[in-house]
């Protein structure tokens, strides 16, 4: 798997990337992820969490932004972050004094929330090196607890 990662991009640059229709159908699929972050209280809830985490679990990342060749691209999913409620509510359920583990644990959001619910040991699993750089500082700055990110294929 080639694990080069793309640097950001500016908004031009994807226009050119893209294309405008391209660029289009962006916006028409992730527009309501964004209006819902921005104009609604539980979305305004969810900005607070990287805020007071000091991290970025927000957004979404399409699968042609994960910096990743033709055959790998074809069993790659869009980042879209998990609503921290559900999260709260399912792992809150579950025993403390083991290992937590993520598959697919994209920006790092749902460690971030287990670390705070006081898991000893938090090990996060990704096949996609873009979105593993991102949580790393994600999960450094978001919690205390130890955690071992990994870049794999979890099967």
């Amino acid at each position: 798997m080639d694990t080069h990662v793309e640097p950001p991009r500016s908004r031009l640059s994807v226009l050119r990337e893209r294309g405008l229709l391209g660029t289009a159908a962006w916006f028409f699929d992730n527009a309501y992820y964004y209006l819902w972050l921005r104009l609604t209280p539980s979305g305004r809830k969810e900005l607070r969490f990287d805020q007071l985490d000091g991290a970025l679990t927000t957004g979404v990342v399409v699968k042609n932004d994960l910096g990743v060749s033709e055959p790998e691209l074809n069993f790659a999913i869009e980042y879209a972050p998990s609503r921290i409620r559900h999260v709260w509510r399912i792992l809150s359920g579950l025993p403390k004094n083991a290992t937590f583990i993520d598959i697919g644990y994209g920006k790092g959001r749902v460690l971030i929330v287990a670390a705070d619910l006081g898991f000893d040991k938090l090990i996060g699993i990704d096949l996609w090196p873009a979105l593993i750089d991102v949580a790393r500082p994600n999960v450094e700055s978001g919690t205390k607890a130890a955690c071992q990110p990994l870049c794999c294929d979890a099967l």
